[in-house]
């Protein structure tokens, strides 16, 4: 029989956050500290080694705790976790502890956890700090040999006696729609151009909003010195536009709408899920009828309700929660995920940015909060955690929130702090000064953006907010584009649309490019629309032959010409080869068939004209030049067809090869996929299953693949990223052993976030520029120009279109995604691919440039220095 150690007692008893410590002391490892308010208890410090782990998984993190390993490994499947090395958090099922030797004197294990300030042990080198995962009991005061029950007593310190096994006093119900007049006036708020103004400047209040619909309960958690400032400051603000509110607190005050609300344990800090179990059991009992969904924050919390009510009647909220009424039959759980320990299985919404349940999800979450799973004793300041973890116990998870741009509608910061947040070149650098981003915050966040890319014009919740700044937001939001601040009874209209950005006339050239980047940098939609409604490129014509030649050489992109012409005479003359970059549903199959048209069957491969001849599972990455090459050479192959990777800058020397791609407008490509592979049930889906709508789809999919601006990525000529991982050598079928480990280059670049860089911008244009030839699907029925002077080709493609049965189009026509997508999703895929937007366009620039200039003497390949 093992037993805990007096040397470690002060240690485990933190851990474990008990008083008296006495019901630690001397108790066996069978039990452990079960007998106190946690789930886990200690076995022993055990030995481990890097080729015989006695667990298995593992997270890594600063400050480390065994509350943080507990939270963690605690998935339901575990059952045990340990610390080493202070910083290492570990997991296993029913590990062999002894495998490395038997139980080491507890004093071994000597590391201090990372961060701590209490003196906890986190094991050692190579030594564990072994803990078993248990089924919460409750603190136990009597003897041990006396059952554990339910009724056990409450915190020490408790004032108050609502604990698990009595009846609760769900106190008295209070009126929640007492609601104050929105402040009048607030000089100076509009004035000036701060970082709250800059951000908030994009975001967009729904006019479309209408009280009670839904029904939406605004609570807030505050304690009685802030009644007079924040909570005054929400009540003169923000809590009209709900259709309910009280704010939970210590002290009651009508007026206010505050509530003592009666918990177990003391008013700190360090019990607020003692608070938030009380403030659910409230809501449950009393208002769960009343209204549809209920927000919880604290009183630093500002809330922009009507964006609120947008989202709860999305499609996306309305299908994952199964209805409208009463927020849906479904439980749902809203918010702003974090991940602890960055792992994803590990997600919960962040109380700071609040979070939102519905009225299924409300009576889940009361109905479970006394059961041993949801640690109905447990003193802890992670209130957010425990809900995560009792609601996912019973099967409710974090909703992703995210708008269909990858961007949050919930923060945890003021709109100044987000606005300067940046992200370091080098995670490993995220501590540095000058990284304006908390630390713990890069751990947890999931896919972080910064700067206004990070947030949706539907933002609608902000925290770290005191009095003023809270009167502040409120007039920024609501009044300093409108004559009057809204009132309860009269919502706010939608901020009127910003003037267009003017480009020079006298802009030309790279010069021209490059204002127009900045301008996608600064806003996404600005660019857009001057895209689209200025034609800085002069490529709105009613027919490719109607664009004229530019008569000055600074105006044409085609210029100098650094194609290989010699090369192309080569291929017509039987030489050489054709390398084809292959975008995802812009038309490269029509051309692989266009291609077995126009050239003897034995010199094309047979899976869409890739070289490796197995198909997408085999193929190598694209930088192993030599893989594909002794392919061709091996079957006579003229045509390779790449897929599957980044077009490789090394591959523009290729000896004898000329070069092709076609581009098709993004926001159709993106519509083009959809309808391949989700309406064709290519993604998994089964036929007769319910379809996704496309911005669903879209949300889900961009953030498994490339991500948006695929063109740029391809061409923009960086290595491809993850090609060191790939393993070497052949399988028995003399398979390259890598080819098990593919990931195609589409999830290589979810590491770049969403900004496009100049130099990547311009270096993709010009090793287009290198291209011999750059097709447009816009301009099919013209191209056979092209395909004849770069090729000696004068057979047209085939036209394949992408419906349910991948029919021969019979009317040459593409179904374009803008008259078949809500024009909501239409803009929000447009803007998330503006700079793949910026490249096409200056792509058709290209195309008619050499149509139209066919006259103009053409440099040499010696020419080229790709940027």
């Amino acid at each position: 029989m093992t037993y805990v150690y007096k040397s470690n007692i002060q240690a485990v008893s933190r851990y474990m956050q008990t008083a008296p410590l006495e019901c630690a002391l001397f108790v066996p490892s069978a039990i452990g500290l079960a007998g106190c308010p946690a789930d886990f208890s200690f076995v022993g410090c055990y030995a481990d080694s890097v080729g015989k782990r006695i667990l298995n998984s593992r997270g890594q993190h600063n400050p480390m705790s065994a509350e943080m390993c507990y939270m963690f490994c605690d998935d339901g499947v575990n059952t045990h976790f340990g610390m080493q090395y202070s910083g290492e958090c570990w997991c296993g099922i029913h590990p062999e502890l002894n495998q490395n030797g038997e139980e080491l004197a507890a004093g071994e294990c000597d590391f201090l956890c990372a961060g701590t300030t209490t003196g906890e042990i986190c094991g050692g080198f190579l030594k564990m700090s072994v803990f078993e995962i248990t089924a919460y009991k409750g603190c136990q005061y009597e003897a041990l040999d006396q059952p554990i029950g339910r009724g056990s007593p409450p915190i020490s310190g408790s004032e108050d006696t609502q604990i698990v096994g009595q009846p609760w006093d769900y106190q008295e119900k209070i009126d929640g729609t007492n609601f104050l007049s929105a402040q009048s006036d607030l000089p100076g708020a509009c004035d000036g151009n701060d970082d709250h103004q800059k951000l908030l400047a994009q975001v967009r209040v729904w006019e479309g909003a209408a009280k009670t619909a839904p029904r939406i309960f605004c609570g807030i958690s505050t304690r009685h010195q802030n009644h007079r400032t924040n909570v005054k400051a929400i009540k003169e603000t923000w809590a009209s536009h709900c259709d309910g509110f009280v704010a939970f607190s210590d002290k009651t005050d009508q007026e206010l709408s505050t509530l003592k609300i009666k918990r177990e344990g003391l008013e700190e800090e360090g019990n607020m899920w003692q608070k938030s179990r009380a403030i659910w059991k409230y809501i449950n009992f009393h208002y769960k009828e009343d209204f549809d969904w209920f927000i919880l924050g604290g009183d630093d919390l500002f809330l922009i309700a009507e964006n609120l009510r947008k989202y709860l009647l999305s499609d996306e909220v309305k299908s994952a929660g199964g209805g409208i009424k009463n927020g849906g039959a479904n439980p749902m759980y809203l918010g702003r995920r974090l991940r602890v320990f960055g792992e994803d299985h590990r997600m919960y919404n962040n109380g700071r940015a609040s979070y939102v349940l519905n009225q299924a999800s409300v009576g889940l979450l009361a109905s479970h909060l006394d059961d041993d799973d949801c640690q109905p004793h447990r003193k802890t300041p992670w209130e957010d955690l425990l809900v995560s973890m009792c609601l996912k116990k019973n099967g409710v998870s974090a909703f992703d929130t995210r708008d269909t741009l990858g961007r949050e509608r919930f923060h945890p910061f003021t709109p100044a702090t987000h606005f300067g947040q940046h992200m370091p070149l080098d995670p490993a650098d995220r501590l540095a000064s000058g990284i304006v981003v908390n630390a713990w915050y890069m751990d947890q966040e999931v896919d972080a953006k910064f700067g206004r890319e990070g947030y949706s014009s539907d933002s609608l919740s902000f925290n770290d907010v005191d009095e003023q700044l809270m009167r502040r937001l409120y007039h920024l939001v609501y009044s300093c584009q409108n004559d009057e601040v809204p009132g309860p009874e009269s919502l706010p209209q939608a901020n009127p649309v910003q003037k267009l950005v003017e480009i020079p006339e006298e802009l030309t050239g790279w010069d021209l490019v490059e204002r127009l980047h900045s301008i996608g940098l600064d806003s996404r939609a600005d660019l857009a629309r001057v895209l689209q409604e200025t034609d800085p490129f002069k490529v709105a014509v009613d027919s490719p032959d109607k664009f004229e030649c530019p008569d000055r050489e600074a105006d044409r992109f085609s210029l100098p010409d650094i194609r290989d012409h010699d090369n192309e005479e080569a291929f017509k003359a039987g030489q050489g080869f054709l390398y084809y970059q292959h975008l995802r549903k812009a038309g490269g199959t029509a051309f692989c068939d266009m291609a077995s048209r126009n050239m003897p069957a034995t010199e094309i491969p047979w899976y869409f004209c890739m070289a490796d001849g197995r198909g997408s599972t085999a193929t190598p990455p694209w930088s192993d030049k030599d893989f594909f090459l002794e392919s061709m050479q091996k079957h006579g192959y003229r045509l390779t067809s790449n897929e599957w990777d980044v077009l490789p800058i090394e591959h523009l020397t290729l000896q004898g090869a000329i070069f092709a791609t076609t581009l098709r407008h993004p926001v159709d490509r993106w519509y083009s996929q959809y309808r391949f592979e989700h309406l064709e049930h290519r993604d998994g889906s089964k036929p007769g299953s319910e379809l996704l709508p496309f911005d669903l789809w879209y949300k889900k999919i961009r953030q498994d693949e490339m991500g948006d601006n695929a063109y740029i990525k391809t061409f923009c000529g960086r290595s491809s990223q993850r090609d060191d991982t790939f393993s070497e050598g052949v399988d028995g079928d003399g398979r390259p052993n890598y080819a098990r480990d593919l990931w195609w280059s589409y999830h290589k670049f979810n590491t770049w976030g969403d900004q496009i860089a100049w130099e990547d911008l311009k270096s993709a244009m010009n090793i287009l520029r290198r291209f011999n030839l750059v097709l447009v699907l816009e301009f099919v029925e013209d191209e056979m120009w092209a395909l004849e002077e770069a090729f000696g080709w004068s057979l047209p493609r085939k036209q394949w279109l992408p419906d349910e049965h991948e029919a021969v189009r019979l009317d040459k026509k593409s179904i374009h995604a803008i008259g078949a997508l809500p024009s909501e999703a239409w803009t929000d895929v447009l803007n998330a691919n503006v700079f793949d937007f910026l490249l096409f366009q200056w792509v058709k620039r290209l195309y008619l440039e050499r149509r139209a200039c066919r006259h103009v003497d053409r440099a040499s390949i010696s020419d080229f220095q790709p940027q």
